[in-house]
């Protein structure tokens, strides 16, 4: 019988193959909907015969399954993620490096992921990503923070990173703007902002540690920069009050003396 599978309602599918025994043909036959009839020809279905049910069906249709053979044999190949996070560290090392010197080589970028021991479906997958940025980064010199930042955050993998970290005692721009900047509120707030980043800065610098392996401190805190770039309100950080992470990214900047 043949069914038009673009009828089919995007729901749990029901399957019963050959059940000999009586009560678990009759508990199945409800299940099915099934009459009296019906019901009793599951326990009389042939090897590889099943009935098959979806809802919005008027009734159920009988399918044919194929044997197994060889034919459905496929070795399935597991990405090791240590060799994963070694690669990302690689990576975002020569990015910088390039990005520090203005100097940009995708080929190199794409020599690190070969020399890997990834699957071949993960290196191209790498792969992909350093190419989608051809237009953006790689075709000239004068790259922008947040293209670059995008590129990096999406070779780590580390975007929900920065919705788990806690932003406690990071206030927003808005809550400094209640008070004067001379009053003892204004002055403890900054207090708690300062401290607040810090503990932020703190946690993410260790937890880079689960997505890439960098071993050099200052790669990794300049690596923070970026990420925090685009992580806060996407780069616009001027613009957004009300965001803790643009905040974050506000004092780390003066922190480390670089201009928004």
């Amino acid at each position: 019988m043949a069914v038009d599978t673009s009828a089919i309602e995007n729901t749990a599918t029901k399957i019963i193959m050959n059940t000999p025994a009586r009560d678990a043909c009759e508990e199945l036959g409800s299940a099915l909907s099934l009459n009296e009839a019906q019901t009793g020809e599951l326990s009389r279905l042939n090897v590889g015969v099943a009935a098959v049910f979806q809802k919005g069906w008027l009734s159920p249709v009988l399918m044919k399954i194929d044997e197994w053979d060889n034919r459905y044999n496929t070795e399935v190949e597991y990405t090791d993620p240590a060799l994963l996070r070694l690669l990302k560290g690689n990576l975002v090392e020569a990015l910088l490096e390039q990005m520090n010197s203005r100097r940009f080589s995708p080929m190199r970028l794409r020599s690190i992921i070969r020399s890997s021991g990834l699957t071949p479906d993960k290196k191209r997958e790498m792969d992909e990503i350093i190419s989608s940025y051809n237009e953006k980064i790689f075709s000239h010199q004068d790259v922008n923070r947040k293209d670059f930042g995008d590129l990096l955050m999406e070779i780590v993998g580390c975007e929900y990173l920065f919705s788990v970290i806690p932003v406690f005692g990071v206030p927003t721009y808005e809550e400094f703007m209640q008070y004067d900047s001379k009053s003892p509120e204004f002055l403890k707030l900054v207090t708690h902002y300062e401290k607040g980043v810090r503990l932020w800065f703190e946690k993410v610098f260790s937890s880079l540690s689960y997505y890439a392996v960098i071993n050099s401190e200052e790669i990794r805190a300049e690596l923070i920069l970026y990420l925090i770039f685009v992580a806060g309100a996407e780069g616009k950080i001027r613009y957004n009050r009300k965001n803790k992470l643009a905040m974050i990214c506000r004092m780390l900047y003066r922190m480390f003396g670089i201009r928004l």
